[in-house]
């Protein structure tokens, strides 16, 4: 399983781009509880490390890279987010993992069916 989260990250989505903000308009519900909403944020923000090395520009330093990544494809990267929380779900783990609890997790679960 940690095989397909590897890949899940390493291989480019292909989607149009949008931002964060796009991805909770698609799941209020997400947005509307603080912990998946705070949850989500900060997997995508993690899911932007390994794209962070390749997109940046000179003198740019990482954090500048991962805001600008998450203004220009935040949707997608919630994407990856909300997989991989999905997984720990699944896996029980969501607690120790994100702080998730069973209803967080269950959210979670409905929303990205």
């Amino acid at each position: 399983m940690k095989k397909y989260l590897l890949a899940l990250l390493l291989c480019p989505i292909v989607v149009s781009a949008g931002t964060l903000e796009d991805f909770f308009t698609q799941h209020p519900d997400l947005y509307n509880n603080i912990h998946t909403r705070n949850a989500i944020k900060s997997t995508a923000r993690v899911a932007t490390i390994d794209d962070v090395s390749l997109q940046k520009k000179d003198g740019e330093m990482s954090g500048q890279v991962m805001t600008r990544l998450l203004k220009e494809d935040g949707d997608s990267y919630a994407q990856i987010a909300l997989r991989i929380l999905e997984n720990q779900c699944e896996q029980g783990v969501a607690m120790e993992a994100s702080q998730l609890k069973d209803d967080d997790c269950k959210l979670i679960l409905r929303e990205s069916k």
